[in-house]
């Protein structure tokens, strides 16, 4: 649909719509781009999701190959395209390779992105050099996209997963934010400082009575200690039924989606109660020291300190002078810490501040020990079996509309940047003469392949520019006895305020040259 009129256009305007979801999105409802329960975009909408397509094509490349898949309900789209790549990948020769494909993200996304409509580039890649080629790249690209739409998400921090956020104070998505350097991102993923404990020599263990201590609060308040000498303990349950023991300082929290990422993407559940007596351990009081039959995860925040206070696995009593890794070993070691207000930024140490914004894109990079977990093997040029590093880039199209809407308007209605505008002209025509002659500049437009909406509808000249400005194409160009009478037609940039009379032919020629 390269051009159309507005006399046949499905979807309407609307003067007033339910105060229901961020303003961006009620303005999106109210120019007749979209309708709610379901999220439905009507054809503007949809003319906005084809252009972004469009720029997610600049992203993905012409090497990519494109997959169609039903999601099912026991795997999710990025599962499924990982389980049918177990079955296609056989060689070397055949990295890196490229999947592309457009889904809904449910709660059983192995990669732990957000829920929603996603555009989806699974990139597998034959060894570590060539992923962070990868991630570096699509990066680059996923800036740029967002530059040609006019959102301005913070650069996220190099690791295993992180977003794109765009701050907004409707937006959906929590995120903390540094007021010093600007570093924001979603709590599960932030990286954070931990800053060192005053150094100790290392005590030796033992043992002392907490009668009633369960809990780090409990615990720090009846030993006269920080929580930042605790060790506190986090259970989890794996897909395999196995418990993970997750360690971390005790004025700090578990990042389920970073401690998820450590351990090859594994899903997790919170451990129940039953699950834990089964495996011999004490609620309240678990210790990493002598656990059995469990995987143990450490947070680096062990290795900020000395002697600090953990469980004894026994109730009523906790062990002082643990020292890490001295008194215990881990099967995972990495960064599993959720940032919040308070926690300190990575980069320049200030406090962390909360905020909300929309999460319009995200980037998880698995490595070799999730890939063979998930079955992914092929054929090294020496013979050997090896697992491919996988990079998934997921970008959210309606987070991106709606984020767009919200940041780029006016009191009047949208301003929309033009790779992502569903015409790039408004053609309005008023009044008799200029209906005919409006008639004649519609099919000259559409003959030349420029895309137009063309408002030729019986309506008031204020009806007609106050849907315009509403909708927010970037070029109006009226056609009136008026501006024919003074030699042309009236052009304005819907961004500014001032119109301009000007000859047909010259606009022809400045619009198709890009010098308008």
């Amino acid at each position: 649909m390269s051009n159309m009129r507005v006399s046949r256009l499905f979807g309407r305007t609307l003067r007033q719509v339910e105060a229901k979801g961020s303003s961006g999105l009620r303005l999106l409802a109210r120019a007749g781009f979209l309708r709610w329960d379901p999220l439905t975009l009507l054809p503007l909408g949809s003319l906005v999701l084809d252009k972004l397509r469009t720029l997610w094509g600049n992203v993905t490349g012409p090497e990519v190959q494109k997959l169609y898949l039903s999601s099912g309900e026991a795997l999710s789209p990025e599962g499924l395209a990982l389980r049918v790549a177990s079955r296609e990948i056989a060689s070397y020769r055949e990295l890196p390779l490229r999947l592309e494909l457009e889904a809904e993200i449910g709660k059983s996304s192995p990669f732990y992105l957000p829920e929603g409509r996603a555009f989806l580039l699974l990139s597998f890649l034959p060894d570590e050099k060539m992923a962070w080629e990868e991630v570096m790249g699509l990066q680059a690209k996923v800036g740029e996209l967002l530059q040609a739409c006019k959102l301005q998400s913070p650069p996220p921090a190099i690791g295993k997963g992180w977003d794109w956020v765009v701050p907004e104070p409707e937006g959906e998505e929590e995120l903390v934010v540094c007021p010093n350097c600007g570093y924001s991102a979603p709590p599960a993923w932030a990286k954070v400082h931990r800053e060192p404990l005053p150094p100790e020599e290392p005590e030796p263990l033992r043992e002392v009575a907490t009668p009633g201590c369960t809990t780090i609060e409990s615990l720090a308040s009846f030993l006269g200690v920080p929580k930042s000498k605790t060790a506190k303990a986090v259970f989890y349950t794996g897909e395999d039924g196995g418990i993970v023991f997750a360690v971390i300082r005790g004025d700090m929290d578990v990042s389920e989606p970073k401690l998820s990422s450590e351990m090859g993407w594994v899903r997790l559940r919170p451990s129940t109660e039953g699950e834990l007596l089964f495996a011999g351990i004490v609620p309240g009081y678990a210790s990493p020291i002598g656990v059995k039959g469990v995987k143990v995860a450490v947070d680096s925040s062990l290795r900020t300190g000395q002697n600090f206070v953990a469980g004894a696995n026994r109730e009523g009593y906790h062990l002082m002078g643990v020292n890490y890794p001295r008194d215990f070993e881990a099967d995972f070691e990495g960064d599993l810490a959720l940032a919040k207000a308070g926690i300190q930024c990575p980069f320049c140490q200030a406090a962390f501040e909360v905020a909300s914004g929309f999460a319009v894109a995200s980037l998880r990079v698995a490595d070799p020990q999730s890939s063979s977990a998930r079955g992914l093997y092929f054929n090294t040029p020496d013979k050997k079996k090896a697992s491919p590093w996988v990079v998934l880039l997921a970008l959210y199209p309606y987070k991106v509309m709606e984020s767009v809407a919200q940041l780029n308007r006016d009191e009047k209605g949208l301003l929309w940047p033009e790779p992502l505008a569903p015409f790039p002209i408004h053609l309005i025509a008023l009044g008799e003469e200029g209906l005919a002659e409006g008639e004649k500049l519609y099919s000259r437009l559409k003959g030349q392949g420029i895309e137009v909406l063309f408002d030729d509808r019986d309506e008031s000249p204020g009806v007609k520019f106050t849907d315009a400005d509403l909708i927010g194409l970037p070029w109006r160009v009226v056609v009136s006895k008026r501006s024919l009478s003074q030699g042309g037609i009236e052009v304005k940039r819907r961004a500014e305020a001032g119109s301009r009379i000007i000859p047909l032919e010259d606009f022809l020629r400045e619009f198709q040259s890009g010098n308008l």
